[in-house]
C-alpha cells in the first residue's frame, strides 16, 4: 500500500443480521486530505466511518491505517493517532466542560491530570471557540456548545502527536450548529488539514464540501458510487444519480470552486463524465 494512504479499503463489506448494509469498498484516503464522505440518509456513510474507526469490523475485506492492518493495532496506540467525532454524544451528568474534553486524554500517560495535558485541553477549547467555558456545566449548554465540546475532546485525543500520522473521523461535525459555526468548524478541519492531519468527516450540505474538501467518497444505497477530488464527484450526473436532484454548476467571482443550484428547471444529465471518478482514487 501506498505510504500517503491514511485509510485503504479493500474489498471491504458490511452486513447486519443478513442484510447487506456496504457492498464491496475499494477505496483511498489519501493521507493529509480532507475527505468529505457524502450520500443520501441510509446511504452506509456512518457504517462507513465507524468501519474506518475500527468500531466495527467487516463482514469481509481488509482495512489498513497508515500501512498497517488495522486489526492489528495496539487498542492505545491507535486511539492517540485516530480520534472520532461521532454523530450523536449523548450525555447526560453535570460534568464540567473541561471534564468532558479530558475524556480525550485517557489513552495518554497523564489520563488528562497532568500540566500537559491541562495545556493541550486550554488549547482545544480555545480552538474551537469555547475559550472560558473550562468550568461551565456541560448540561447547560446549547445544543451547538455540546457539539463543540465533543469536538474539543476528539482534538485532544490527538494533540501532541505528529500530525502526519493522525487521523480525524468526524460524522456530521455541523450538527447543531448555525451557520457561523458551520464554517467556523469546516474551516478548523481544514487548518488541521493544513498542519497534515487527515480528516474524514460525514456532511450533508454539498455546498459546505465543495467549499472546504479536497476529496470525496460518495455513497448511494451502500455502494461506493465516486471517489477521487471532489470538483469531479460533485459534478451534475453523480448528484442526480445519488441524490434524485437535478442541479446545475455555477462559477461566482472570485471562487476557484463551483457552486450548486438544485433547481426543478435545471436539465437532466444523463451522460456520465468523461473520467470516471472511482478510478481517481486509485491513481
Amino acid at each position: 500500500m501506498a505510504a500517503t494512504a491514511a485509510i485503504q479499503l479493500r474489498d471491504v463489506r458490511f452486513e447486519r443480521r443478513r442484510t447487506t448494509i456496504l457492498h464491496p469498498i475499494d477505496a483511498i484516503l489519501p493521507a493529509g486530505r480532507l475527505t468529505a464522505l457524502l450520500g443520501p440518509n441510509g446511504a452506509g456513510k456512518s457504517t462507513l466511518l465507524k468501519l474506518c474507526a475500527g468500531e466495527l469490523q467487516p463482514s469481509s475485506g481488509h482495512i489498513d491505517c497508515f500501512g498497517r492492518a488495522l486489526a492489528d493495532w495496539n487498542s492505545g496506540d491507535l486511539a492517540r493517532r485516530r480520534a472520532v467525532l461521532p454523530q450523536q454524544s449523548g450525555l447526560r451528568f453535570p460534568f464540567r466542560v473541561e471534564e468532558v474534553v479530558s475524556l480525550g486524554r485517557s489513552p495518554h500517560p497523564g489520563r488528562g491530570r497532568s500540566r500537559e495535558d491541562s495545556r493541550h485541553i486550554a488549547a482545544v477549547l480555545s480552538r474551537v471557540g469555547l475559550a472560558g467555558f473550562e468550568h461551565r456545566l456541560y448540561t447547560s449548554l446549547s445544543g451547538g456548545e455540546q457539539q463543540r465540546v465533543h469536538l474539543a475532546r476528539a482534538l485532544v485525543q490527538i494533540a501532541g502527536g505528529k500530525p502526519a500520522q493522525c487521523l480525524l473521523l468526524l460524522d456530521e461535525p455541523t450538527n447543531n450548529l448555525d451557520l457561523a459555526h458551520q464554517h467556523s468548524i469546516l474551516k478548523l478541519a481544514r487548518g488541521l488539514r493544513d498542519e497534515g492531519v487527515s480528516v474524514l468527516a460525514v456532511l450533508h450540505d454539498l455546498n459546505l464540501a465543495l467549499t472546504y474538501a479536497d476529496d470525496a467518497l460518495l455513497l448511494h444505497q451502500g455502494r461506493l458510487q465516486a471517489s477521487g477530488p471532489i470538483t469531479e464527484v460533485l459534478c451534475p450526473y453523480w448528484i442526480q444519480r445519488c441524490f434524485g436532484l437535478p442541479v446545475r454548476q455555477i462559477h461566482l467571482a472570485g471562487s476557484a470552486r463551483p457552486h450548486l443550484i438544485f433547481e426543478p428547471v435545471a436539465p437532466a444529465t444523463d451522460q456520465p463524465p468523461s473520467t470516471s471518478p472511482v478510478a481517481l482514487a486509485n491513481r
